[in-house]
């Protein structure tokens, strides 16, 4: 839509009558444009879609609901917190392939150019705006600039994690495949969506499976339900949890949920991968 377009911006057409705004908007770190036009988001149930860009590249994803409560008690885990919002790390392949399934109709709309003109029409080359964030709502598509460095996200605490030794299992589930003479030729990629119970003590903490929500319902993926679901009863330490759940930001031991992506390559290895932050309060 907004592909080629050039958006020219006059800091200073005249010294005389914008010279004192020409200054203050130079000194401006932050830039944002709102272009009016309307979104197809795919589902009445989502209020807007925020993507955050590294180095001009999708680095993360922001989906936030509509406040009804008869789409959000199913679709996301109850927390101690209301606010609810779905969260997509594009670093971590089960994030990237789950969110691509579900948003494929959504197109991600081309910044537009940005050219500082000063003085006489003088390009300002040193003003340099990179993109932060494209925002989509239904009436409207907002790009954000910023002159800063990267910024960093905002610490929610870390996410659930394995206390073990994910290779293993990856061994487990490769030879395990073997055994029951599955071909491999084909790369064979699920995603299932969990739960990382806190118990009342760190040594009761426990992962609890919910569904396949990427990929189908094959020898592959039911071997890797069958070795997740095994690690709640057999710990490398006695008395230990294979699993540890999140801790908030006051390090505080939180249920929430995680994806766990797994790989079946052409050659039979297998590849296991958790998400490695928690941006949100719920894991959702």
């Amino acid at each position: 839509m907004v592909k080629n377009l050039i958006f020219i911006l006059f800091l200073a057409l005249s010294v005389n009558t914008f010279g004192q705004t020409a200054t203050d908007s130079q000194a401006e770190k932050y830039m944002r444009l709102t272009l009016s036009s309307k979104k197809d988001l795919g589902n009445n149930n989502i209020l807007s879609i925020h993507y955050g860009f590294n180095a001009d590249t999708v680095s993360q994803v922001i989906v936030k609901p509509v406040d009804n409560e008869e789409y959000l008690n199913p679709e996301f885990l109850k927390g101690g917190m209301k606010q609810r919002f779905k969260y997509f790390d594009f670093g971590f392949e089960g994030d990237r392939l789950v969110f691509q399934k579900e948003f494929s109709h959504v197109e991600i709309p081309s910044a537009p150019r940005l050219e500082w003109l000063g003085e006489h029409s003088k390009l300002i080359g040193h003003h340099k705006h990179r993109l932060l964030s494209i925002s989509l709502f239904r009436d409207s598509t907002v790009f954000f600039f910023t002159t800063d460095s990267l910024l960093k996200p905002m610490f929610w605490g870390e996410p659930a994690r394995f206390n073990g030794n994910l290779g293993l299992l990856e061994t487990k589930i490769s030879k395990l495949m073997e055994d029951v003479h599955v071909e491999t030729d084909i790369d064979s990629i699920v995603v299932f969506r969990a739960i990382v119970i806190a118990g009342e003590t760190r040594n009761q903490d426990k992962l609890q499976l919910d569904k396949l929500i990427y990929g189908e319902e094959t020898a592959f993926s039911k071997i890797v339900r069958q070795v997740l679901s095994d690690t709640n009863n057999n710990s490398d330490r006695p008395s230990h949890s294979n699993w540890v759940a999140a801790t908030n930001v006051s390090a505080r031991p939180q249920t929430t949920r995680i994806k766990i992506f797994a790989w079946l390559k052409p050659n039979g290895l297998v590849k296991l991968e958790l998400p490695s932050k928690l941006q949100n309060w719920t894991g959702d």
